[in-house]
């Protein structure tokens, strides 16, 4: 079963870049450009990465992050947040990950392997509670 990933990015070129580096990685991309449109789609599919910019217009990707969260729906979403913004100054964002901008392939595919190694984690502590 292939991997799907949410591309949440307002700048079309960049939303590609994403969608192009993903898709090489074996993910099958959907791509939107709102955090509106992240939601109506995570309330009708299911994804296993969300990729967020965090400076969407409108609803920002921190907040859309926070909903995320919130929300029982997604406990094992994986999210890398990504910014021109220095993310490290920006402590307690809830993504599992966070990508500066501009990015090559390779940082993409660390901060998704680092997204996806804390989901791994977070499932574990679950289930260690539960045994």
């Amino acid at each position: 079963m292939t991997d799907r990933a949410l591309v949440v990015e307002n700048e079309p070129d960049v939303a590609s870049l994403f969608v192009h580096h993903l898709g090489r990685m074996g993910f099958d991309c959907t791509a939107t450009d709102s955090a509106e449109g992240a939601l109506d789609l995570l309330d009708h599919e299911d994804f296993d990465l969300a990729v967020v910019d965090i400076l969407l217009p409108g609803m920002t990707g921190s907040e859309l992050i926070d909903r995320v969260r919130s929300g029982s729906r997604h406990p094992d979403l994986a999210i890398v947040a990504s910014s021109i913004l220095d993310l490290q100054d920006l402590p307690g964002i809830g993504a599992d990950a966070t990508l500066g901008k501009p990015f090559r392939a390779q940082s993409v595919a660390q901060a998704v392997a680092k997204a996806q190694r804390a989901v791994q984690a977070r499932t574990a502590g679950r289930k260690d509670r539960n045994v």
